[in-house]
């Protein structure tokens, strides 16, 4: 064969005045091919690369052999080409599958929705509707009353005496706050926590946990703050008032316990709207008041979260209490 092609190429060359412009054009979509294929495959070894050249060469000095070529590569083009067309979904195909898979996903959404449990319920009921600087959408919470009413009672039927330690506390902080949402929730609307059980809902007994019926103010002064000694909850713990530290925007756990105490601490410390601080003088908030006891050394204690530091000597003034509701 290859002493074939060779036969009609130099046959050819008596014909080349009569064939430039066929040779012209053949060489190009040769040429245009050459370069096809080595996009496509890797450089041959120098042995396999004389062959190919050769090969390459005598295609370009017949019109025929060349023309064959590029002929068969553009009927595999084209079978190719008719392979993808029949392959493809007509359009109403095309639309059902897409419904499908709308209503796959939908299906997917239903199902982690009904397999949540109480405490995927009531952190996913935290990040709708609480902003991340504490504010509360009351109004839109109200709707998903249930939801919150089914982790309180899977709080009711947990043992804290039975967890670890930050298993307990972010326990009891969960439950403090998620009670406060639920009174105001069950009268709201209201203008402030304060318009609740003539003024005073946190000495209510009416939280049944732990084989109990407690108080919120059971929860903070009888069992958080003696049981724990940990000065950092009255910065996790959430009376639903404006100058309440901001209720965090997730539930509480023991894997990240120590972390969000950290910095919800050091976030109210430094935020002007609870505390304004300078170096000889501090205006803060009546929680460094009424709870004085908690923090060992009030200067001491703002000096390790200030990012300024407070002098020893300086004046320490505390700040007007606003109950107004802490809502969106």
């Amino acid at each position: 064969m290859y002493i074939l092609t060779v036969v009609l190429a130099l046959s050819f060359c008596f014909c080349k005045n009569d064939h430039s412009a066929v040779k012209e054009s053949i060489h190009t979509k040769a040429t245009e091919e050459y370069i096809r294929e080595s996009d496509k495959h890797p450089m041959p070894s120098t042995s396999d690369s004389d062959e190919y050249q050769a090969e390459f060469e005598v295609n370009i000095e017949n019109p025929v052999t060349a023309q064959k070529s590029v002929n068969n590569q553009s009927k595999v083009e084209s079978v190719e080409e008719v392979r993808l067309v029949d392959s493809m979904p007509a359009r109403e195909e095309s639309a059902e599958y897409g419904d499908k898979l709308e209503q796959v996903d939908a299906g997917a959404s239903v199902a982690e929705s009904e397999e949540a449990g109480p405490e995927e319920l009531y952190d996913a009921l935290l990040r709708k509707y609480v902003s991340t600087d504490g504010r509360v959408d009351y109004r839109a919470m109200k709707s998903k009353v249930s939801d919150l009413d089914q982790y309180l009672d899977w709080l009711e039927e947990q043992k804290p005496s039975a967890m670890t330690r930050d298993e307990a506390l972010a326990y009891w902080i969960n439950a403090y706050n998620a009670f406060t949402i639920k009174f105001i929730l069950d009268k709201y609307p209201v203008s402030s926590i304060t318009e609740l059980d003539g003024g005073n809902p946190w000495d209510v007994k009416r939280i049944k946990l732990d084989g109990r019926t407690l108080s919120l103010n059971q929860i903070e002064n009888e069992i958080i703050r003696p049981q724990f000694n940990e000065a950092r909850i009255h910065f996790a713990v959430n009376c639903a008032a404006r100058s309440c530290p901001p209720l965090m925007n997730k539930a509480w756990t023991a894997q990240s316990l120590e972390e969000d105490l950290e910095r919800q601490t050091r976030q109210f410390i430094n935020n002007s709207k609870f505390n304004v601080i300078s170096s000889g003088s501090v205006k803060i908030s009546k929680i460094f008041e009424w709870y004085a006891s908690d923090f060992d050394g009030l200067i001491s204690y703002l000096n390790r979260y200030t990012n300024r530091r407070v002098n020893d000597d300086a004046r320490v003034e505390y700040l007007d209490y606003d109950w107004a509701l802490n809502s969106l």
